[in-house]
């Protein structure tokens, strides 16, 4: 392949300065293009990233709404689930305690409705 050692030999014009400042200004003008698409791709970036945590928080927001996740019950035998303080002229003696009402379950819509 032949090769030109010295560009504008005999036209007395500085080719290669020339060239050089083609080149140049032509890189000047895709700097700034370059710059906004990196900036469009970090936008982009974070767009997929808020997208994903919002699609995480709909869908744990969308197990929330179910009635079974509330309908749980739970209970507790304890000999020790009751305490009782006295003051200093509290009768010594044994006493019973009665219980009278148990607890019942709520219904989470329902409690939402009446506020």
């Amino acid at each position: 392949m032949a090769s030109i050692s010295s560009l504008g030999v005999g036209s007395g014009l500085d080719l290669s300065s020339i060239l050089d400042s083609l080149t140049a200004a032509q890189k000047a003008t895709l700097t700034p293009i370059s710059n906004q698409q990196s900036s469009f791709t970090a936008k982009l970036s974070a767009y997929g990233t808020l997208k994903s945590a919002l699609t995480t928080f709909q869908t744990a927001n969308t197990a929330l709404s179910k009635a079974e996740l509330f309908s749980a019950t739970s209970t507790t035998s304890s000999t020790t689930a009751f305490s009782a303080t006295t003051a200093g002229n509290a009768i010594a003696g044994k006493y019973t305690i009665s219980v009278t009402h148990l607890a019942q379950a709520q219904n989470p819509d329902h409690a939402h409705h009446q506020r």
